[in-house]
């Protein structure tokens, strides 16, 4: 009897032993891997701050009586003999010098249209439909941010592009636009008498003045603190609405902001950025980082920022709030869970052909789920676009048969 049992259990313990060894063999050669392809991936990497606009600039005085009609843009360059304005003795007669300009400016857009227009280039409507496709994006963009003479110059882009595109469709003939473009001229008003208003300055121009004109210039950058920034940032600065304008005398600005101090290793000085005005025009600047000063004791950090390009917004704004972009992270897109450490080294395994191969991995961004690692074009260490990467698997190595 205790023999019997003796040998049931051995039969026992040499089955489990049997396919316990024959399930570990199946899995060790066998069993299916689950992978992911890799692929290329680009992160984008900004930081939102507030902070204030300091630049070498000049009110233009002039002595006004009557309606003022801007004549220069925000932001354009002018000299002397650049008429920056023109004077109208009463509100009638600068409405009418505005309606007979914009009317002139639609008239010539459509002799333009009419004579230019290929209406036998029908592969060009492609192109039309995704030129209106974008204006009417950047339209709506520019409703947001309230910007008038930006919202005006889209809707003659629209006017140009949905023109041509019924005159290669045959929605509208030249006879009809040339026939547009008389009643157009019937409509002008006639133009009123004005006085045009010069400036012995030169700049960019501005028709903002908020009186702080001789505080906000580069030599009070030196020694800006943290708060000091974030208490000037908080101010308000109301336009002098008596004022004709200003000159922005040097092309050369800079925006003084704060940071948390465990983002302040992105601004190495002399990095590039672009700056994204929020709540302004939806065209970036680009600019260098001036120069960083890190408050340990205030767990801030104070950055400057070193622009030359000149837009609307950054000849008449004081304080604004700017999403600042830095390069993107660029890299192969791989899963958290693939990641292994062999020999010391940081890598993943990937399926090649009829083994398991072994690929090296350079980390230049951690995500939620996932890692980027270095673009390693061409290379047979490293891992590259389109590769299998195992993500689930167990006795991984490097040359382990698939089969």
């Amino acid at each position: 009897m205790k023999n019997g049992m003796v040998r049931f259990i051995s039969v026992v313990l040499i089955l489990f032993l049997t396919v316990y060894a024959g399930w570990q063999t199946y899995r060790f050669f066998f069993a299916g891997y689950k992978t992911e392809t890799a692929a290329g991936f680009e992160v984008a990497r900004s930081i939102t701050t507030r902070g204030i606009l300091v630049r070498t600039e000049t009110p233009i005085q002039q002595n006004v009586s009557g309606v003022v009609h801007y004549l220069a843009r925000e932001g354009s360059k002018f000299v002397s003999s650049t008429p920056l304005a023109e004077v109208y003795s009463s509100q009638e007669e600068a409405d009418a010098a505005n309606l007979r300009a914009n009317l002139e400016e639609e008239r010539s857009l459509l002799d333009s249209i009419r004579e230019s227009t290929n209406t036998e280039q029908v592969q060009d409507l492609e192109i039309l439909n995704g030129d209106i496709t974008m204006a009417l994006t950047e339209l709506n963009r520019s409703a947001c941010y309230s910007d008038p003479s930006q919202a005006k110059a889209l809707r003659m882009t629209l006017t140009e592009k949905f023109t041509r595109k019924q005159l290669i469709t045959g929605e509208t003939t030249a006879q009809e636009l040339e026939e547009r473009s008389a009643q157009l001229a019937a409509q002008m008003p006639s133009l009123p008498q004005s006085s045009k208003v010069y400036s012995s300055q030169a700049g960019y121009f501005s028709r903002f003045v908020d009186n702080n004109e001789a505080l906000f210039i580069p030599t009070m950058l030196d020694g800006l603190t943290s708060s000091t920034i974030e208490e000037l940032a908080s101010r308000e600065y109301p336009y002098n609405n008596e004022a004709f304008g200003k000159s922005v005398t040097d092309f050369a600005w800079y925006y003084a902001t704060t940071v948390a101090l465990e983002d302040a290793a992105l601004f190495v000085p002399g990095t590039q950025v672009t700056l994204s005005f929020v709540g302004g025009s939806h065209t970036p600047v680009s600019g260098t980082v001036d120069r960083l000063t890190e408050e340990p004791e205030n767990d801030r950090a104070v950055v400057i920022i070193r622009s030359t390009e000149i837009s609307s917004d950054t000849v008449s704004r004081r304080t604004a709030s700017i999403k600042i972009g830095f390069s993107n992270y660029k890299g192969v897109r791989f899963s958290k869970k693939a990641l292994r450490i062999v020999d010391g080294q940081k890598g993943v395994y990937i399926k090649a052909g009829y083994d398991i191969q072994f690929r090296l991995v350079d980390i230049v961004y951690t995500g939620k789920d996932f890692y980027l690692s270095r673009m390693e074009y061409n290379s047979e260490s490293y891992l590259n676009m389109f590769e299998e990467v195992i993500v689930e698997g167990t006795n991984l190595y490097d040359g382990k048969p698939l089969q």
